[in-house]
């Protein structure tokens, strides 16, 4: 008789970790899913591939980026990135503190005055 008390006792706890387990898992499951992705695109003022190199470094180094493309004919910047992570503002800011203005965010003139003669405003392509 005390054998089965013990089995059961042994089942019974053996069921409740595989319970408390499985509970786990799926709330690990259900955090992971609420990144939230965001696109956006908008314009940041450059001239050439060094700008390029520039703009998207600076985009990348943040964190939650999960793709950046600047176009050197438009003008425009396309990311893609976590909101949970960074914001749209942040990555104005970003890409601005590298001497490249955007349409929320002025260049930082000191970096702006330190990029080659090319990537100045106005300079040549």
């Amino acid at each position: 008789m005390d054998i089965n008390i013990n089995r059961a006792i042994f089942t019974k706890t053996k069921m409740m970790r595989f319970l408390v387990f499985i509970s786990i898992f799926i709330f690990c499951s259900a955090c992971s899913e609420k990144k939230a992705n965001k696109e956006v695109e908008f314009k940041v003022r450059g001239n050439c591939s060094m700008c390029q190199n520039r703009i998207e470094e600076a985009t990348n180094s943040i964190k939650g980026i999960k793709k950046a493309e600047w176009n050197v004919d438009t003008e425009i910047l396309k990311v893609s990135f976590d909101s949970n992570s960074t914001s749209e503002i942040e990555i104005h800011r970003a890409v601005a503190a590298k001497g490249h203005g955007t349409d929320k965010v002025e260049m930082n003139q000191t970096e702006h005055a330190n990029l080659p003669d090319c990537c100045k405003v106005g300079g040549d392509h």
